[in-house]
């Protein structure tokens, strides 16, 4: 059976991310989200997260909060999982039995969190809610009011309320208004377009960067005496090119030296983060890391694609929440920055015949099954091959995240 796996962040009122939510697929023939063995779906994103793909590359060290039917949590599967490494999310949908009762205080005495999900009434969970230390409380669901009211019921730390399907920033404002301690949603990938971020590279300096990097070919004389300019964009080139990632023998020390061994195409790609994330470190950071996931993700793909160059491919994926970092109309930011016009015309959605790369990575980040296994009979792609580049995006993201870059 082949499993698709994607992840959600869940931050806290800082924007700093939590936990991720755990989101899979069991099937690519299914043409709807419905999963019709739900025990066996939840059974097979466990085993393929923790012992095939790795949990580590899924989640970076958060913990993940994975859905659990029925008959899951009354399997003894789950003594054999770690406790410190997921959170137990009872579905909506299950049957309140007494041996489902029974799993949950035995697995709340070996040490596991439960979540209940999609909470709209109390009611409905009375007899869970003395194991629950986080609820979910899909706020498109229920009004202001009645979600006042739910939060209203407890007091202190325990249970947790988490916000989901947080879509815009002032839902989330209103959920922090409310008490939530939790967040999760797209919010943060759009922009708040209330004005201008300052940036902390030197404007000149940044705008020669990317005029030089515009050119149809690269001036390394030129770029080196730019990027000397600033102590922190050579550190990183440096520490970049002698990283293990490059696993070059001699020890490079020369800016020269290093655009030269990364050549044309890595120097752009990095170079373009680099920049971002120096510039607008202001932004939370699964905004940038995102923003790197998507540039890797598009990069791998794009020799699906005729006539596109895999710079392309990374810069479309790097810059598609440009607008989100900088709190700034797309086309604004668009009309000053070196992009080829197909790279532009795909950012705004003109060009489809590369926009479907951006596409692609969206229907994953989202969980939208359906979309996705359209587009992989679009690219004519194996659903594995377009899995495997989001792990490998996941991956080589996860050395950045970790300041290997």
């Amino acid at each position: 059976m082949d499993i698709f796996v994607a992840r959600q962040p869940i931050f806290n009122p800082k924007q700093e991310i939590m936990a991720y939510e755990i989101l899979y697929r069991s099937s690519l023939e299914a043409k709807t989200a419905m999963i019709k063995d739900e025990s066996q779906s939840s059974l097979d994103v466990i085993i393929n997260s923790f012992y095939t793909i790795g949990m580590p590359t899924l989640t970076w060290g958060k913990p993940a909060f994975i859905n659990f039917s029925n008959d899951l949590l009354e399997n003894e599967v789950i003594d054999q999982l770690s406790p410190k490494e997921i959170v137990i999310e009872v579905l909506e949908r299950v049957d309140i039995t007494p041996a489902l009762l029974a799993s949950c205080e035995r697995l709340k005495s070996r040490g596991f969190k439960i979540a209940l999900d999609d909470v709209i009434s109390f009611d409905a969970v009375q007899p869970l809610l003395e194991y629950a230390d986080y609820i979910k409380v899909d706020v498109q669901e229920i009004g202001y009011v009645e979600q006042k009211y739910l939060l209203s019921r407890f007091s202190g730390d325990s249970p947790i309320f988490l916000a989901e399907k947080i879509e815009t920033q002032e839902q989330f404002d209103e959920a922090k208004s409310l008490g939530y301690s939790l967040f999760q949603g797209f919010f943060f990938q759009k922009p708040a377009i209330i004005q201008g971020k300052d940036i902390t590279v030197n404007q000149l300096l940044q705008t020669g960067l990317w005029q030089a990097m515009s050119a149809e070919s690269l001036d390394y004389k030129e770029l080196e005496q730019l990027i000397k300019l600033d102590l922190g964009l050579t550190y990183r080139l440096l520490r970049l090119v002698n990283s293990a990632f490059w696993g070059f023998r001699k020890e490079v020390v020369s800016i020269h030296q290093a655009l030269v061994i990364l050549g044309e195409n890595e120097v752009r790609k990095w170079l373009s983060f680099l920049l971002l994330r120096m510039s607008f470190s202001h932004k939370c950071d699964e905004l940038m890391s995102n923003a790197l996931i998507r540039g890797i993700y598009c990069e791998s793909l794009s020799q699906r694609l005729v006539g596109v160059s895999s710079s392309e491919g990374f810069l479309l994926g790097l810059f598609s929440l440009i607008d989100a970092i900088l709190d700034q109309p797309l086309s604004q930011i668009l009309e000053r920055m070196p992009l080829s016009n197909r790279v532009k015309s795909a950012l705004v959605g003109e060009d489809e015949s590369l926009g479907i790369l951006l596409a692609s990575i969206q229907c994953l980040e989202q969980g939208d099954w359906p979309g996705f296994f359209v587009i992989n009979a679009e690219l004519h792609c194996a659903g594995e091959v377009l899995q495997q580049a989001y792990i490998d995006a996941l991956t080589k993201a996860q050395l950045v995240h970790e300041g290997v870059f």
